[in-house]
């Protein structure tokens, strides 16, 4: 049912990073939003393999491991993932989300608004918004 409501054009999708641990969690957004830059479906493949496994997320080599695993350039790679530009986006959505009232993950919000975060209330939020 979500897909369908991203598919006809009713919702639009996006996911904000929250990181709340620190320096590993800011080093997986970093590592995700570089991903993306190079493959469309390396966001979710690095989102999928740091969820997982623990390893590949708690250190530096872990997320280059990751990247590397998935067939990225790591050259391209690594130098996004120092750009401090880079945290700095991800700290700026994050000041953005505790601006909303957001002070946990997950959240779904549709046109501002917390849905909750099941399927039935994101599309009762979802469908209350259309016209």
């Amino acid at each position: 049912m979500f897909k369908n409501l991203v598919q006809t054009g009713k919702a639009r999708f996006e996911y904000r990073h929250f990181p709340w641990h620190g320096v590993p969690s800011d080093r997986v957004a970093v590592a995700m939003e570089c991903g993306a830059d190079q493959s469309g479906t390396a966001f979710w493949q690095l989102h999928d393999r740091f969820m997982k496994n623990a390893s590949a997320r708690n250190t530096r080599q872990g997320v280059l491991n990751s990247a590397e695993s998935i067939g990225l350039d790591m050259e391209q790679f690594t130098e996004c993932l120092d750009d401090p530009e880079r945290l700095d986006q991800i700290e700026a959505g994050q000041q953005a989300a505790r601006a909303l009232g957001v002070s946990r993950t997950p959240r779904i919000h549709v046109n501002g608004s917390n849905a909750g975060i099941t399927l039935i209330s994101i599309t009762r939020a979802v469908k209350a918004a259309s016209p």
